[in-house]
């Protein structure tokens, strides 16, 4: 007499299956996260590595050149530098951004104070910034140093500029950038700076020259303003072009404001909205003088 034994044999359920996968999935997931995440930290220390030692280098030949040279080409101190180089390192691109200025420690006194210091140019600050051309680096490695003449500082013949930038409160306009170009003078210049927490940019040591220094001043989200010559179009401008006198201090200020929309609606006497309504806009600012030229003067 057969007898059928039966075999009661117990495998994973569907739901066993999923939750196992899920897990394995996580675990893996996990482990390829952790390691992607130590070669970011690696790859990054190698970058800030590299980064510093060419940092290093730039600050050692620059201190190693003649005080004179030490200047950016077009800028103020006028010098050999270019304001940007491209520099590579174990097949990364690296971008260098030079910033230089002329410093007047009060020490010695400063440029229209008391005493007044005819010679502002006292020493210059170095501020380099660099960061990787190809990488997904965001924040620039900076490094800032000094850099003092070996005898007497400040050209006689040169001048100072003080650029002063506020809104319309008035209260300082920080960042600013400040865009200065003068073609007439020996030499030429052409720089881009900002302004400090007090919304000025001084800059000291400029060739003297009347009405030579046209000025642009910008912020993202604001309006821009800026010197003019006289033109056809603008006979009297408001602002000229900045002149700069030997072993004296020219000001000038600027306002801008950030920048507004304006919705002009028309209606009739019951509140009825009418169309193919001309309109006319036209501000207080002026660009020039007799005539009067407005910086806003429009027909919509």
């Amino acid at each position: 007499m057969l007898h059928s034994l039966k075999k009661n044999k117990k495998g994973f359920g569907l739901l066993e299956m999923i939750i196992s996968i899920a897990v394995f999935v996580i675990f893996v997931v996990g482990i390829y996260s952790g390691i992607q995440f130590v070669f970011r930290v690696v790859y990054q220390s190698r970058l800030r590595i590299l980064e510093t030692a060419i940092l290093n280098e730039q600050v050692e030949v620059i201190r190693n050149m003649p005080f004179a040279d030490i200047g950016i080409i077009n800028g103020s101190p006028a010098g050999l530098l270019t304001r940007t180089t491209t520099t590579t390192r174990n097949n990364v691109d690296f971008v260098i951004t030079r910033t230089i200025r002329n410093i007047d420690d009060p020490f010695d006194g400063t440029i229209g104070g008391d005493p007044n210091d005819t010679s502002p140019a006292d020493y210059k600050l170095i501020d380099i910034e660099i960061i990787c051309a190809d990488c997904n680096q965001t924040v620039p490695v900076t490094v800032t140093s000094f850099v003092a003449p070996k005898y007497l500082e400040g050209d006689p013949t040169h001048g100072a500029l003080f650029i002063e930038v506020f809104d319309a409160s008035p209260n300082p306009v920080v960042g600013a950038t400040v865009h200065v170009v003068s073609t007439s003078t020996d030499p030429q210049i052409d720089l881009t700076d900002t302004t400090d927490n007090a919304g000025m940019l001084r800059i000291v040591d400029l060739p003297e020259g009347i009405q030579a220094y046209s000025i642009t001043v910008s912020k993202d989200g604001y309006v821009s303003d800026q010197t003019m010559f006289p033109s056809i179009a603008i006979e009297n401008p408001t602002k000229l072009p900045a002149s700069v006198a030997a072993q004296d201090v020219t000001s000038i200020s600027f306002s801008i404001d950030l920048a507004s929309t304006m919705t002009i609606s028309s209606q009739n006497s019951v509140c009825q909205p009418v169309g193919n309504v001309d309109a006319h806009i036209i501000g207080t600012k002026l660009l020039g003088a007799e005539p009067d030229v407005f910086v806003t003067d429009q027909d919509f």
